[in-house]
């Protein structure tokens, strides 16, 4: 057991490191380009679903781009709302008429979901690029601008972009924002190692061709969720070329959980779908966190005192991924925070778990126990 627990933290503290290494390469490389196409047009995508009380500020900050009009069209797409949201929404095209933007319904009783959603909007873009987001993100003026500056003459089929959960400064938002951060270092550090292994549909950038060629081949629409993790795996299967962009122009943010109930929601159905995800290097990356995670909590039961130091290495190589990632989207760590999440981390995890495969899974009125 000593020996395996050996082996086990050494291979985990060996990929950190490594990780680490890979963002500090996207973060060099993420410059904009001087060849920039004027004719390249991006299409942004907002599927929204019930999302009143939360689209306020996006749309704000799409008023707010400095790319050129002519260079992007904006398509919300209404996954059957039941709010009104679709208000704002038409509100905002009557205040920005310079804009080539359009509100798209997905009638009550077909059928919806955010992949339909997206495939909707799909067929109504004319960019060579899709931008897509979420209707709770919060992108910065200069979001567009860059991401054009990036795609520009590349030939790159997807982008990985950064996404900052925003902390309320509460323990759960400050476990929200710290987990999620490190999910991201991890798919950005891997990404920049040319071994993508996550992304996130609420930041993510891909040609409406690449899109097109795939979509056919795709297994995976009786999942509700998963739209950008299994449109990542079929770049990989395709081998399509991949591309990472990070550094603060670039990020988009969203507010953290507000209850315990939405957190562990949200997680159980990202954590459901990776029994769905084949790749060796997703696995073998997720494998390796779980089992260092659960070992650490197993042998307190059994070592204290190894499991103790055990802990204390992992929280080591575990701060400098995670402080390397938050100095390339300029944002700071806090270290109480991160000492307690560590801590909690192991137990969070075991209980995840035991949930995600016990109890059903929902988003927004739906299964998502497909």
């Amino acid at each position: 057991m000593v020996w395996f627990s050996l082996i086990v933290i050494t291979t985990y503290s060996f990929l950190l490191f490594w990780l680490k290494a890979g963002i500090q390469k996207a973060t060099a490389s993420s410059q904009v380009r001087s060849n920039k196409d004027p004719n390249t047009v991006l299409s942004v995508i907002v599927p929204f679903r019930n999302e009143k009380q939360r689209i306020g500020p996006l749309l704000t900050a799409l008023g707010s781009q400095t790319l050129p009009t002519k260079n992007f069209e904006l398509l919300f797409i209404d996954d059957q709302s039941t709010d009104q949201g679709s208000k704002l929404v038409e509100q905002f095209i009557q205040a920005n008429p310079s804009f080539s933007s359009k509100l798209i319904h997905i009638p009550q009783g077909t059928l919806g979901g955010k992949k339909k959603a997206i495939e909707i909007g799909m067929n109504q873009a004319k960019g060579n690029y899709v931008v897509q987001t979420d209707a709770d993100a919060i992108p910065s003026d200069n979001w567009l601008r860059s991401i054009h500056s990036y795609v520009s003459n590349s030939g790159i089929d997807l982008v990985v972009l950064p996404v900052f959960i925003h902390s309320d400064h509460s323990t759960l938002g400050e476990f929200d924002s710290m987990e999620y951060s490190s999910l991201q270092a991890i798919g950005m550090g891997m990404a920049a190692q040319k071994f993508p292994i996550l992304c996130s549909g609420t930041n993510l950038v891909y040609q409406k061709s690449f899109y097109q060629q795939v979509k056919p081949g795709r297994n995976d629409e009786n999942q509700l969720s998963g739209d950008d993790i299994f449109l990542l795996q079929a770049a990989i299967k395709g081998e399509y070329k991949i591309g990472q962009l990070l550094n603060s122009e670039v990020m988009v943010q969203t507010n953290c959980n507000t209850t315990f109930n939405d957190f562990i929601s949200q997680r159980k159905r990202w954590a459901f779908k990776n029994k769905s995800i084949k790749d060796p290097v997703y696995q073998g990356v997720t494998i390796l966190g779980l089992a260092t995670n659960l070992m650490i909590l197993l042998m307190f039961f059994s070592t204290p005192k190894l499991a103790s130091v055990y802990l204390l290495i992992k929280a080591l190589v575990d701060y400098l991924l995670l402080s390397t990632y938050y100095a390339s989207i300029r944002k700071s760590i806090g270290i109480s925070s991160f000492i307690i999440n560590s801590i909690l981390y192991p137990l969070y995890l075991a209980y995840l778990i035991i949930v995600t495969y016990s109890t059903k899974n929902s988003w927004k009125g739906r299964n998502a126990n497909n």
